[in-house]
């Protein structure tokens, strides 16, 4: 699923077009929004420059996606089994009704194509959205599973970036181990080479397999994946989108230049006394290089052949097919 185009830029001609909201106005929401790490809509309701229903409206006619009133709404069971509680609590949606293979989901923002690139992902079905007011997704959520026994929040708060760079001492390609003070002379900003190393030491402190860095129209979203789970835990200035990327690149030893081709590097890091391997996968987009980068961290426990949950038939067939010194064994999974 691709993103859809010009995201908020259609969004704020069609504002200018019908004379909701002066000119003016929309660039002081656009800087509020920035500042804030939030949406251009939230910013517009947030100053009171227009009204949340008015805005509802219009992403319904500019984006051609449904609008729903949940209050009134009666939810499909169908669709309520089809995404479990956990996952739509996580992604704040509300699944609406499942016909065939497609299941249709309210969510506030319509344009928040990784959220059912996510959910397609998890539930095997093609996922659509439908926009619902902000405030009502929490209700209705109630309503349809129950109050909520256990929330997927977030890994605990970042610490100061400071507190890393003290911290976070060396970085090792695979032949060398070079400080960190030479490699913040081939970077232009020192607050970009903090900002790197604060989302990586969080990351290996949450635990997190894996770390998103999504270069969109506005800013510069990051995620990582605990137990699991995609979680938003901080967004940036648009202008951080591509030094951020290149310093990941630099630590990688990939070519920062190249800007138009996927790039797959890797090296390792020391937090205190914890070593992590790193692999680093980049690949370009319309906003910048959308950058991955998969923690291994050698202190996670390391599982056997027992410990994977084979029937024990099967178990003694795998074992029994590895001691033949010829042939392939072919490993697959969501990698």
């Amino acid at each position: 699923m691709k993103p859809p185009e010009g995201r908020e830029t259609r969004l704020v001609r069609r504002i200018e077009t019908e004379g909701l909201v002066a000119k003016a106005d929309i660039e002081r929401a656009q800087t509020h929004a920035t500042e804030r790490g939030i949406g251009l809509r939230t910013a517009l309701v947030e100053l009171g420059l227009v009204a949340s229903s008015e805005i509802l409206r219009t992403l319904e006619e500019t984006y051609q996606i449904p609008s729903v009133s949940l209050p009134h709404y009666e939810i499909d069971p169908r669709a309520l089994a089809a995404v479990p509680a956990e996952l739509a609590r996580h992604y704040e949606v509300v699944p609406l009704f499942r016909i065939g293979e497609t299941v249709t989901v309210a969510l506030a923002d319509p344009l928040a194509y990784w959220v059912l690139e996510d959910l397609e992902v998890k539930t095997g079905l093609k996922v659509k959205p439908a926009i619902a007011e902000e405030a009502e997704i929490g209700p209705a959520l109630e309503r349809a599973y129950g109050p909520a026994t256990e929330k997927i929040g977030p890994p605990p708060a970042a610490p100061d970036d400071r507190e890393y760079e003290e911290r976070v001492q060396t970085v090792q390609t695979e032949d060398e181990t070079i400080s960190l003070a030479d490699l913040a002379a081939e970077s232009e900003d020192v607050s970009v080479v903090r900002t790197v190393q604060s989302i990586l030491g969080r990351a290996i402190e949450c635990r997190a397999s894996d770390i998103h860095l999504e270069p969109c129209e506005d800013r510069l979203r990051v995620r990582y994946r605990v137990d699991g789970y995609l979680q938003d835990v901080g967004v940036y200035p648009p202008e951080l989108r591509q030094p951020v990327a290149s310093r990941v690149k630099i630590l990688a030893r990939l070519d920062i230049a190249d800007k138009r081709r996927p790039h797959d590097g890797r090296f390792k890091m020391k937090l205190g006394e914890r070593r992590c391997d790193i692999r680093v996968s980049t690949l370009p987009t319309p906003f910048g290089e959308k950058v991955v980068l998969r923690l291994l961290d050698p202190e996670t426990h390391r599982y056997g052949l027992d410990d994977l949950g084979f029937a024990p038939d099967t178990l003694a067939r795998f074992r029994e097919i590895c001691q033949i010194p010829y042939g392939i064994v072919l490993v697959t999974g969501p990698t």
